[in-house]
């Protein structure tokens, strides 16, 4: 049996709407497409992109999901968080891509699961309201 290929961006570029950027050569909020994403083909820097993009690994590249549940097609970017201070040390943030993408079918079933879990969850609405939701 062989071991599957790890995920790759390729034309994903949902975090790069969803996820701020604070860096000499790029400072990008929340919530804004990055000058740099080419919808449909990913990030057009994406060999030299800043070390905050570099370091950045959505839920789904990390393995959690079917493949067909990458962000771009979801409009939701999953972004496990580990911190001690946390209830069971974990909580997953849901990052919003389109306006209304946490009220899909989609969102709410991985909500409602991971609350089965016992795992915290934030949705992080386009505008960069973050709920609780416990």
């Amino acid at each position: 049996m062989t071991e599957a290929a790890p995920r790759q961006c390729g034309s994903c570029n949902a975090c790069c709407k969803t996820h701020s950027v604070d860096e000499s050569d790029l400072v990008k909020p929340a919530g804004v497409w990055c000058k740099h994403a080419v919808p449909g083909k990913g990030c057009s820097i994406y060999p030299s992109r800043p070390i905050a993009c570099k370091a950045f690994r959505c839920g789904w590249l990390k393995g959690i999901g079917k493949d067909e549940h990458r962000p771009d097609k979801t409009r939701v970017v999953l972004d496990p968080v580990v911190h001690p201070r946390l209830p069971g040390g974990t909580a997953m943030q849901m990052w919003e891509v389109s306006e209304g993408a946490l009220l899909s079918k989609y969102a709410q079933d991985i909500t409602a699961k991971l609350r089965r879990g016992g795992i915290r969850v934030h949705h992080i609405r386009l505008g960069g309201k973050v709920e609780a939701i416990s």
